[in-house]
């Protein structure tokens, strides 16, 4: 999946979407690492606060919880 910018979603909804898909799909497994801002800023092509929104969103939902304010875990 790909964030599109021409969608009338939140491009944070997007990103968190796409890492929930992630971990559906098992791409994502649970204990796995996160990358950390910087390398999802980079896969996604969009910015350091989009990604820090998009993962509060997963980590306010109880999906990934953060060690530190670069990393996430799968939960």
């Amino acid at each position: 999946m790909r964030v599109d910018f021409k969608k009338p979603v939140p491009l944070y909804r997007q990103v968190a979407d796409i890492i929930r898909a992630d971990m559906e799909s098992d791409k994502i497994k649970v204990d796995d690492q996160l990358g950390s801002h910087h390398e999802f800023s980079k896969k996604y092509g969009v910015s350091l606060i989009t990604i820090k929104c998009a993962l509060n969103d997963l980590v306010n939902d109880g999906t990934i919880t953060i060690q530190d304010m670069r990393l996430g875990r799968c939960l």
